[in-house]
């Protein structure tokens, strides 16, 4: 919405949502001096990070510009595990495990642009303040052991800190060339301030992030290509301390089309992003694993003009 100078504006975003259902079993395992005859898991979980919010542009003069914008963050994990592990000795164990999460905080943020006739230059800065976070664990494992007279059944009700929202302060540089209506090239510089998490896995080591961009369109259609970096704030797992984390620094590209109506604009297009690092993925053990990920997303886009 414009009016004068001001610009306004409000937005929702869905970040994550995602519904994870597991059910693996294994049979026959080596595990050193023992043998597991079967173990099984059930892993159930709901994950979910939305965030409204709205923003104000004020227009300084004919080149320069300044904003600001205020988003509410909530994220939401429920989650449920069981295992049963079942020796050759007929020793038998059952674990099971409920968490759950709640985050609730504020990002403001500020940022100014200077556009002259053909190209801009933007900076931005962006921080969150959490207000509440809450995660409650409750555990129950039963153990039975062959010639005892009851299995033993331990109970745990925890409430750790790991699972709290972490916002680091991230500042943002941009370059835009726009010569014409046909051809547009950006190049995005991202700042991630590492800083010590308490009660956390690991602390996070200051990042940079980049990204590229390029449009080509006619008066009917259009070609988006993009490039950017999606680099771990995790140091790389210690050989020496175990903490359960995984770094992997990614490499991604996106690229989509454009088709122009009157008044109408839909997008299509999707993103793909691969990454290779270390993980300490075995409980209890300081032993660093090599790991690789790809992911692959497809978007939707469509623009009305009232």
């Amino acid at each position: 919405f414009k009016k004068g100078n001001f610009v306004f504006g409000y937005t929702f975003l869905t970040l994550d949502n995602r519904n994870i259902n597991q059910n693996d079993q294994f049979a026959n395992l080596d595990v050193g001096s023992s043998q597991l005859k079967q173990f099984d898991r059930i892993h159930q979980e709901t994950n979910s990070y939305d965030l409204i919010g709205a923003g104000i542009g004020y227009k300084l003069s004919k080149y320069l510009g300044i904003g600001m914008s205020l988003f509410y963050y909530q994220r939401k994990i429920e989650s449920m595990d069981f295992q049963l592990v079942q020796s050759t000795e007929e020793s038998l164990r059952i674990i099971a495990s409920k968490i759950k999460t709640s985050n609730e905080g504020l990002k403001p943020s500020l940022g100014i642009q200077l556009k002259l006739e053909s190209w801009a230059l933007g900076f931005s800065a962006i921080k969150g303040i959490a207000y509440s976070d809450h995660t409650e664990i409750n555990m129950e494992n039963i153990n039975f052991t062959p010639g005892e007279a009851a299995p033993t059944f331990e109970s745990l009700t925890d409430y750790p800190t790991f699972l709290d929202e972490v916002n680091p302060l991230t500042l943002a540089l941009g370059f835009a060339y726009h010569p014409n209506k046909f051809f547009l090239a950006s190049f995005d510089t991202y700042y991630h301030r590492g800083l010590k998490v308490p009660g956390a896995l690991s602390d996070l080591n200051d990042t940079f992030n980049y990204s590229a961009g390029l449009q080509l369109s006619t008066s009917f259609a259009g070609i988006l290509l993009g490039a950017f970096t999606n680099n771990s704030m995790f140091y790389a797992p210690d050989d020496k301390v175990f903490r359960n984390i995984t770094h992997i620094d990614y490499l991604g590209f996106s690229g989509g089309v454009v088709f122009k109506g009157k008044n109408v604009e839909l997008t299509l297009g999707g993103l793909s992003q691969k990454g290779e690092g270390e993980s300490q993925i075995v409980s209890g053990s300081t032993e660093t694993q090599e790991v690789s990920s790809e992911s692959l997303m497809y978007f939707a886009a469509a623009k009305y003009r009232f």
